[in-house]
């Protein structure tokens, strides 16, 4: 197989040229060097990829299948590493700055329009700064941020236990709620329903890989209500847990779903207590700590 490493970027760059220009002449003059020099650069480029790049016509430039390909992908990979020495020149003057933020994709639901608002607001303060939101299982979010391929996490007060020798900040507290079918034998007949009121039935939870925080909500609560939860089975999502309720009498502990669960089958009712999130974050870059005071301002106006 031939070695990627031996390639030669400028006899790429010839190679786009010609088909660019659709014309060996034309693309020699505008890459300063004659025509039979760039004749002889594709050749040896056909050479050592061992593949005819084109057809030999002297009417017009025609590509072979494997020339059109290697067109359309080396053009995408060259556009890219142009546009990234760009971004690292800007970063390098701190003309342009990005803060990578990580969230656990459960957790990201109940908030992604108000997400996406936040960051747009953000974004209008700040042109020259960019934000990327990336949605994770715990156990990514956590790898990630802790090699520094994140500056910014959103996660559970439990989650963050294992993080204090970083900067944790409250973000917000949200609801818990219990989804289950309306003709269920607790939600049908109540609408204040307390976490006692679940003594006898049965859940789906989530597996502990995925989202470690989530079985131990439903046990701290549970069992401060005095019993243990009856978790019947694991789900590797919370659509397959959606699945599970409808199609029997189990229940499932969420944040505020209502959104997704459309369903005239299922309903919702809040439960006592509360997740709260915070924001755990590298100190490495000056802009993070203004990103996370614009965050807890917005969630206070959004709150009011």
């Amino acid at each position: 197989m031939y070695n990627i490493f031996d390639l030669n970027l400028k006899k790429i760059q010839y190679f786009l040229s010609i088909v660019d220009e659709r014309s060996i002449s034309r693309a020699a003059k505008i890459l300063y060097i004659s025509q039979p020099a760039l004749s002889k650069s594709i050749k040896e480029l056909e050479s050592q990829l061992n593949l005819k790049l084109f057809i030999r016509n002297n009417k017009k430039i025609e590509l072979t299948p494997s020339g059109q390909y290697l067109y359309n992908q080396w053009s995408e990979i060259i556009e890219k590493m142009c546009t990234t020495m760009e971004t690292v020149h800007n970063i390098e003057k701190n003309k342009f700055q990005q803060i990578n933020l990580g969230c656990e994709y459960l957790l990201s639901l109940d908030y992604n329009e108000l997400w996406m608002n936040f960051l747009i607001d953000f974004k209008k303060l700040h042109p020259n700064i960019s934000v990327n939101l990336s949605t994770m299982n715990t156990k990514e979010l956590r790898e990630k941020f802790i090699s520094n391929s994140l500056d910014i996490i959103l996660c559970t007060k439990l989650e963050a236990s294992s993080l204090e020798k970083y900067n944790i900040h409250t973000f917000c507290h949200l609801p818990i709620y219990v989804y289950g079918r309306k003709d269920h034998p607790v939600l049908k007949n109540k609408y204040d329903i307390e976490w006692k009121d679940l003594k006898n039935c049965d859940f789906y939870s989530l597996f502990p890989e995925m989202n470690s925080w989530y079985e131990h909500l439903l046990s701290y609560y549970t069992q401060s209500a005095g019993y243990s939860p009856n978790i019947l089975g694991y789900t590797d999502s919370q659509i397959n847990q959606i699945l599970k309720i409808k199609t029997s009498d189990s229940l499932m502990v969420s944040l505020g779903l209502d959104f997704l669960i459309k369903d005239n089958l299922l309903c919702s009712r809040k439960l006592k207590g509360n997740i709260e999130l915070v924001l755990v974050y590298q100190n490495n870059k000056p802009i993070i700590n203004e990103f996370i005071k614009f965050l807890s301002n917005q969630i206070l106006r959004s709150n009011k």
